[in-house]
């Protein structure tokens, strides 16, 4: 059903045509119900201009208008070939306070726009649908976007809630001095994303007088490029944490004063607008809750980038940017009251202490396994691999520059290497084992149990002493 708001005086009854580019679908009088038709979708699936012209009087003998109305409305409709929501888009969405999938509607399916009257936004100048590298979005730019009248930020009960604000686009262009969301309260709080006069994405956020400044370390966007950026606001007692991420990956970490306890909700947002990114906008959220319905920031920023990159080969990615560990149940810590936690978006691995992923199926055609540490790896840490069954690792590597192997004959192999800064990438195919390093790649022969697609586990150890072992990502990749 397509249903133009048309206003006229109350005695009139203006002429109403629609039409689908140059074909007629219906036209009569307002008296005849023509405010409002029911438009049937083509088969194929793109981007459909509708336009409804209003008349001032019905054209003499029932015959039509040769010319175009000068009052007109035009609207753009996404035809789909499958389900709008895909595996790509943010979910689920009872986990995020507001929620714009842009895939042909306006509407708020966060639960702002579920639980009050404010269900879809509001067009600001001239927008279009647009259906880039067959992604469905909104094309913005300055003088065109989004307005939403209420604050998409969960401030409750006067404080701000932990959240990630997430932004999935395309840009066009250089994207230096443009908006891409402002959130207005009088002149007591403002909260704005925008690309600064350098290129730069920034956040900031003004309470009235002070000013915390939250640049992203994100420069100079590809035109062209599907990109999501995430922003996750931890407030503490003591400090906002802020963390960024472009793609997945971790781009900055800064801590600001903390924010007041009594903010309000009141407020109304800017997607785009004034001085607005050029480029298509294909989603935007602001998560707030875990599965658990616990208050939260995004605990799968990273698992989700590397889920649309590798598909159903991806076995495990962790980038430790939630607010808790992984799931107790399935990640173990030796001992048992190790006091691991996460900081700033990575794992806390205290000295003498262990974690052991959980198992998993070494992939026919080979597996990929990629960790990557902050900073200086303490020496004495390791990781080292085991199958299913057997007491001891057959493969134990110290990050710092050596790896001890377990040979056919139980005897043990051990090498030097020079390490890939703070990243261990190793690949294990069938009966052999790589390992790269910033030299020749180092190979090691192994021999797999008997069973047919044998489980295999991680270990990570922190060193018996000295510094904390502190990981950024884990990524396990198959090879189907």
């Amino acid at each position: 059903m397509l249903e133009a708001d048309l206003l006229y005086p109350d005695q009139a009854n203006p002429y109403i045509r629609w039409s689908q580019e140059d074909v007629v679908l219906a036209r009569g009088s307002s008296a005849d119900g023509l405010q409002k038709i029911t438009w049937s979708a083509p088969e194929e699936q793109g981007v459909y201009s509708i336009r409804v012209e209003m008349f001032p009087v019905p054209p003499p003998l029932g015959g039509d208008y040769s010319f175009s109305s000068s009052l007109e409305l035009t609207a753009q409709l996404f035809v789909s070939a499958k389900s709008l929501l895909t595996d790509d888009e943010l979910v689920p969405e009872n986990s995020y306070y507001a929620l714009f999938h842009l895939n042909g509607s306006l509407r708020n399916s966060g639960w702002l726009g579920t639980e009050t009257a404010e269900e879809e936004a509001q067009v600001i100048g001239q927008i279009r649908w647009n259906n880039e590298k067959g992604i469905m979005g909104l094309q913005t730019g300055s003088g065109s976007g989004l307005r939403y009248p209420l604050n998409v930020l969960p401030i409750l009960e006067g404080q701000l809630s932990p959240c990630t604000i997430t932004f999935k686009l395309i840009p066009t262009g250089e994207n230096a001095k443009q908006n891409l969301m402002v959130i207005d309260q009088n002149e007591e709080f403002r909260f704005r994303i925008f690309f600064d006069s350098d290129g730069q994405l920034v956040a900031t956020i003004g309470i009235q007088d002070e000013l915390l400044y939250l640049p992203s370390g994100i420069n100079g966007l590809d035109p062209g490029q599907y990109h999501r950026i995430d922003l996750s606001l931890v407030p503490l007692q003591d400090q906002l944490q802020a963390l960024w991420f472009l793609d997945g990956k971790q781009t900055a970490s800064i801590v600001e004063v903390p924010l007041p306890g009594d903010l309000s909700r009141e407020g109304q947002t800017h997607i785009s607008g004034i001085n607005g990114f050029a480029g298509t906008i294909t989603e935007m959220g602001v998560y707030y809750r875990d599965p658990l319905n616990g208050l939260s920031v995004d605990p799968g920023i990273y698992r989700n980038a590397m889920q649309q990159k590798h598909g159903r080969r991806l076995v495990l990615a962790e980038g430790f940017e939630g607010l808790h560990l992984p799931d107790p149940e399935s990640w173990k810590l030796n001992p048992e009251n190790a006091s691991a936690t996460l900081r700033s978006g990575r794992l806390i691995l205290p000295v003498a202490s262990q974690l052991t992923l959980p198992f998993f199926e070494l992939g026919t055609e080979g597996t990929a396994f990629l960790i990557e540490f902050f900073g200086t790896i303490p020496l004495g840490s390791t990781v080292a691999l085991q199958w299913e069954g057997e007491e001891t690792p057959f493969l134990v590597v110290d990050p710092a520059g050596t790896v001890v192997a377990k040979a056919e004959e139980g005897q043990e192999e051990a090498e030097e290497f020079t390490p890939t800064g703070t990243n261990l990438r190793l690949t294990l195919t069938s009966g052999r084992m790589s390992l790269a390093t910033a030299d020749t790649p180092i190979l090691f022969d192994f021999k797999p149990p008997a069973a047919p697609y044998p489980w295999l586990s991680v270990s990570l150890q922190s060193p018996p002493e000295g510094d904390d072992l502190e990981i950024d990502t884990i990524l396990i990749v198959q090879e189907l």
